[in-house]
């Protein structure tokens, strides 16, 4: 049957609703979007670097590391200076320390020797970079989180009937476990916000990495939406049983893809429609303005199409297929709805 906006109390997935304007009648369909792209997949759209690993899953961005300490070690190396790495070593306080042994330098860990060295070797800075490897994976996040210049974030996997992902652990030892990690840098926070000089840079970056893993867990859990819109081009007395299957009366108009999200308040569809009234200013867009803000959580996600189906007033025919793309990027997490199952169990941590 034939539904008018005021009367569209909810929106239901793989169902198909109708809209009624003065000009024109629309059928509108939201499906899951099984082909959406990965919020990882345009790199330079995101601050962070997610590296990740996992026995089962391909997850966060491509990188070539084979474990976590791999990783960390490159990222101290490049983080640190040879002097500055110099004076940790020369400091006894990360367990791992410059001695002699029958009169030749050494690299001691604990009480184990790691390796000696020629004067060459020394020279070369072989001893910082071995220094850096002996470190264990809590001792170079404890330098990396003291570097004013770096953030990194751990990355925690819930793997039970579907995947989530966050950057705080979960409450279960069995079925998640740390995968990885998330993090920038100072240069490229600057750039990507145009915040310089900013001592507080860490606090307002981290905001930013807990979107972009909340928005890629959204991804992970299958919320990711397909709309098509279909226009009413047969006349006004089909049987009401048959109207929404009279496929040769319907012209497709609209197919937009890769709504991001299961918050119909956050995935940013919803500001077409100021967008729509002043452009147009007529009197049933305001009602349906004042209808989304009555009750956000029902139309939010289709005010981009309650906007643009009310511009479509006096056109014949069908209309031009574009696409459009509102990845909604917010904090927190959402109930499961997975992509793939299994467990974690066995972390690489």
């Amino acid at each position: 049957m034939k539904t008018t906006l005021k009367d569209l109390t909810a929106v239901k997935e793989n169902s198909y609703f109708v809209i009624e304007t003065p000009e024109n009648t629309f059928r509108i369909k939201k499906e899951y979007d099984d082909t959406a792209d990965s919020p990882r997949d345009g790199l330079e759209e995101n601050l962070g670097t997610m590296v990740c690993w996992h026995r089962c899953y391909t997850l966060g961005d491509k990188h070539d590391f084979e474990c976590p300490g791999n990783f960390l070690d490159a990222l101290v190396l490049k983080t640190f200076s040879h002097e500055e790495l110099h004076k940790m070593l020369l400091s006894r306080e990360y367990g791992v320390h410059m001695s002699t042994q029958d009169g030749v330098p050494a690299l001691v860990s604990g009480r184990d020797t790691v390796r000696c060295y020629t004067e060459e070797e020394i020279r070369l800075g072989w001893p910082e970079e071995d220094f850096v490897e002996e470190l264990s994976v809590g001792k170079k996040r404890q330098i990396l989180s003291r570097h004013p210049d770096v953030l990194l974030m751990p990355l925690y996997l819930y793997d039970h009937s579907g995947i989530t992902i966050s950057t705080s652990e979960f409450c279960d030892p069995w079925d998640s476990g740390q995968i990885g990690f998330i993090y920038t840098t100072r240069a490229r926070y600057e750039a990507f916000t145009l915040d310089r000089g900013n001592p507080d840079w860490k606090t307002k970056a981290a905001e930013y990495l807990k979107a972009e893993v909340s928005s890629y867990d959204e991804y992970l859990q299958g919320f990711c939406y397909y709309v098509s819109i279909d226009e009413w081009c047969g006349p006004d007395n089909v049987d009401p049983e048959d109207f929404l299957t009279a496929e040769p009366y319907w012209n497709s108009c609209e197919t937009c893809g890769g709504f991001l999200g299961a918050d119909d308040t956050e995935n940013g569809v919803l500001d077409r429609t100021d967008y729509t009234q002043a452009a147009c200013g007529n009197s049933r867009l305001k009602k349906t303005k004042n209808m989304v803000r009555k009750d956000r959580s029902v139309f939010a996600r289709f005010g981009f199409l309650l906007s643009w189906i009310s511009t479509q007033g006096g056109n014949d025919g069908c209309c031009k297929e574009t696409a459009f793309r509102g990845y909604g990027r917010h904090i927190g997490r959402v109930a499961f709805r997975g992509r793939a199952g299994g467990a974690v169990r066995e972390g690489v941590f």
